[in-house]
């Protein structure tokens, strides 16, 4: 129901109202809903967010699967992973020397063809995860063990210890950095710090950074082996060195 004084335009949907905000981009990426999707949720723009989804981009060869918590607004909206303003992720892959040039969120599926993965622990999107529920937590498991078990990447990567809680179902748990003693479905598991802006309070820039330079060289570590194993590594950390040399020059 509209409130008093606010018109509505009767070519817009039955959500829309006029308000003193800009109206979304009409060229949006709109896939199928998710069961998970609560009621009445509207983004910024008062689109429903129940008609917003992020799908899964993962290649056939991959090798590394990256899992957030859960999509961002934006990132559903754009169709793009860790599409956050404020979201360090894509700075990181490539100051760490994960990945070769400078990247943004528009770049995901160029960075799929390298064999790298990305999914979310579950896929209902909300403005942060102070807006997750019981129920967003409840298929987490099932759904990233079906994802692993199908794609049989070597490592499974979780950005932020809330999506390792929200995979084991234990909001709770001690989780610590890197590489985890346990696996899934066969796939090693590594854990990064968080990538949202928001998490500066627990997790420095700079801590960040070194969790992310730690993954890239497990992650050169199984793609070579033997004398090829440790010239990569070396050849990596002299780029990564190189970039944040460039970024702090």
């Amino acid at each position: 129901m509209v409130g008093p004084g606010v018109a509505r335009n009767k070519q817009e949907p039955e959500w829309a109202v006029s308000i003193d905000i800009p109206r979304p981009d009409e060229q949006l990426v709109m896939v199928k809903t998710w069961p998970t999707s609560q009621p009445g949720q509207r983004d910024l723009f008062l689109r429903p967010v129940e008609s917003l989804s992020l799908p899964d981009k993962i290649p056939k060869q991959v090798h590394t699967i990256f899992i957030g918590v859960n999509p961002g607004v934006r990132s559903a909206r754009i169709g793009h992973y860790y599409a956050g303003h404020s979201n360090y992720f894509w700075k990181l892959l490539f100051y760490s020397g994960i990945w070769p040039k400078r990247i943004t969120t528009e770049d995901d599926d160029a960075v799929t063809t390298g064999g790298f993965g990305f999914t979310d622990t579950f896929k209902r999107p909300t403005p942060g995860t102070g807006a997750l529920k019981k129920i967003d937590f409840a298929a987490s498991r099932n759904h990233v063990s079906r994802v692993v078990k199908k794609h049989k990447p070597t490592l499974v990567v979780f950005v932020s210890k809330t999506a390792v809680r929200a995979y084991l179902g234990n909001r709770s748990k001690v989780i610590h950095y890197g590489v985890q003693e346990w696996d899934i479905e066969g796939s090693r598991v590594f854990v990064v710090p968080s990538t949202s802006g928001a998490s500066l309070g627990d997790t420095s820039y700079q801590a960040k950074l070194k969790w992310f330079r730690n993954l890239r060289r497990e992650i050169s570590g199984y793609r070579t082996s033997g004398s090829n194993r440790s010239n990569e590594v070396e050849a990596m950390d002299r780029a990564s060195a190189r970039s944040t040399k460039n970024l702090t020059g």
